[in-house]
């Protein structure tokens, strides 16, 4: 059966595990099952009558009812099965009888309501942003800003190699240039929007083609995440020599990355994001298929915004062809219609590209993208610039046209300048807090010692609020933080009544600050002690200072703080400093 149908590698687990406990039930194997399904619903004589056993007297109805109550009342990590996984099991219990064509049992009727998904239940290109900046490695931002902006299940997304991006990227290849690794990293990612062709692995049956694109911001994450991992190869001119049909994502460990470790990804995410299961049972809002319908129901409420002029059209959905459905009220004119190939000029392309606005997921590194517009209008106006050189043509009419497109060329980069800016300002300042907070209490635990008294307290805290009121002149060195420790000193002395109240305020905190270095120092230890093991250290000992900040940075930002650490989560924290630290 399994060979028949060309099951999955999952449903041969699932087959697996439900088949395991009907044995563990009954003592059954499947072909014990199939031997006795055939033998009672076969016709047999008695007392000169043709009789059959009833269904309801055969043996694998009571074992389906049997099996039921079983599943009912089995527990997995304290909790009960739920109906989903009840009625999922049931199937495959029923699906073996109907390979051999032996009556089944009615179905058991389980009640399992699905509730309509609201805007509120799928994440926004907000939501997308903050993941990214949370994600612990350029892998994992890839694939978030990936899977947000081609509407790619996570099964597809996994199993393209690197071969795959290079024929993505065919178009922005010069006609004589190699069509290699090493030369599609050394182009600006800014400037390019892939094509991906694939069949989807769950539709692969149907044949369903999908065509769909990622924005520039995607392809910044996804180069970025290539050049890291092929760092030593680019140093050393061996880039060309990479195997392109490795796994494009590669697992940490060997080999492909498995859609099960995503999955446990964003699991972690949702945890760090505070998101909880959603109406549905489901983990967090933030899962690979609520991305994907972030990616569907966003180009599906903005087409009606944009007017796309090309040579050739496309009369099928486009959204379904961008996500790999089959065409609302019209699937065989899906599968036989005619898809332009990928162009410059490609209808299918120009629309993706109209939409890239809307799919912005605004990434950290403040870049210099420009709209379509802006880009049209730079390129008319150098043209326009070579004629007059080369005809020494003195048109009013031309002039007047320069100068307009210069001046709407000059608002459009202000408006970027300044969109970026504002950005770029926001993440600093967010940054710039933080990082203020933690030297200066990093400065005073060095150079304190515990218990601190009243006045240590009311010191700490007022240097600390004097800092931020003066960000532009903090730079982090020792002097410049007992500056603001002696300014804070001085104001205390002819204010003495500040004491009291700042006390109050700042002792709490200073006494956690005491306990964090207190971890902080016995964790950089263990760090250091398995680093000597692994033979790395010598890698960063000359820069153990920055070092030392990187791993702060790193428990902080990971939320380790105060937490019972084994030796496999050192090693674990070990491998994600270095990988950040260099990085």
């Amino acid at each position: 059966m399994v060979k028949r149908k060309h099951s999955s590698e999952g449903r041969r687990k699932h087959l697996n595990t439900t088949f395991n406990e009907v044995y563990k039930l009954s003592g059954m194997t499947p072909s014990d099952l199939v031997e006795i399904g055939l033998k009672q619903q076969t016709p047999f004589i008695d007392e000169c009558v043709v009789k059959t056993t009833p269904l309801a007297d055969r043996y694998i109805t009571k074992l389906y009812y049997d099996y039921y109550d079983y599943l009912k009342e089995k527990t997995y990590r304290g909790k009960n099965n739920c109906d989903n996984t009840i009625r999922s099991k049931l199937v495959s219990y029923l699906s073996i009888f109907t390979e051999y064509d032996i009556e089944k049992p009615k179905p058991i009727k389980l009640n399992i309501p699905k509730k309509r998904i609201r805007d509120d239940d799928i994440p926004t290109y907000d939501d997308v942003f903050e993941a990214i900046n949370l994600a612990k490695s350029p892998r994992d931002k890839a694939i978030i800003s990936m899977a947000s902006v081609t509407g790619f299940r996570v099964s597809d997304l996994v199993d393209f190699e690197i071969k795959d991006l290079i024929e993505a990227c065919d178009i922005f290849f010069e006609e004589k240039e190699n069509k290699t690794l090493g030369n599609l990293l050394k182009k600006d990612p800014m400037d390019i929007v892939p094509c991906w062709e694939r069949v989807a692995q769950k539709t692969s049956d149907e044949w369903i083609l999908t065509i769909t694109f990622n924005t520039p911001e995607a392809s910044w994450y996804l180069f970025e995440y290539l050049k890291d991992r092929f760092k030593l190869e680019i140093e050393n001119d061996t880039i060309d020599d990479v195997d392109v049909e490795e796994p494009l994502f590669k697992s940490l460990r060997k080999g492909k990355l498995q859609a099960k470790s995503v999955s446990a990804s964003l699991n972690k995410l949702n945890k760090r994001m505070g998101n909880n299961r959603d109406k549905n049972g489901h983990y967090g809002k933030f899962r690979m298929h609520n991305l994907r319908s972030l990616f569907s129901t966003t180009c599906r409420r903005n087409i009606p915004n944009i007017n796309v002029q090309s040579d050739d059209t496309y009369e099928g959905d486009i959204v379904s062809l961008f996500t790999g459905h089959i065409t609302p009220n019209n699937p065989l004119a899906y599968a036989y219609d005619a898809v332009p190939r990928d162009n410059p000029d490609s209808y299918v392309r120009k629309t993706y590209q109209e939409l890239i606005p809307y799919l912005s997921i605004r990434p950290m590194k403040v870049t210099d993208y420009k709209p379509q517009q802006v880009k049209e209008m730079e390129a008319k106006l150098e043209e326009m610039e070579k004629q007059q050189t080369a005809q020494a043509v003195e048109s009013d009419r031309k002039d007047k046209l320069i100068e307009d497109l210069q001046k709407q060329l000059k608002q459009a980069q202000s408006d970027i300048k300044e969109t970026n800016d504002r950005l770029s300002s926001s993440i600093d300042s967010k940054k710039s807090s933080k990082r203020i907070k933690r030297l200066i209490r990093d400065y005073y635990c060095d150079t304190h010692e515990s218990p601190l008294s009243r006045e240590d307290v009311a010191t700490w805290e007022l240097a600390y609020q004097l800092a931020m009121e003066d960000m532009s002149n903090f730079n982090g060195s020792d002097d410049n933080i007992q500056s603001y420790i002696n300014k804070a000193m001085v104001k205390l002395k002819f204010n003495p009544n500040l004491i009291d109240e700042i006390y109050d305020k700042g002792k709490v905190e200073a006494e956690e600050t005491y306990l964090e270095s207190e971890f902080l120092f016995k964790t950089y230890r263990r760090i250091i002690t398995y680093l000597d093991k692994m033979g790395v250290w010598d890698m960063v000992k000359d820069n153990e200072k920055d070092f030392r900040q990187a791993v702060a940075d790193y428990l902080l930002l990971n939320e380790y703080i105060h937490k019972e650490l084994s030796e496999e989560d050192i090693a674990e924290i070990s491998e994600g400093v270095m990988m950040e630290f260099f990085s």
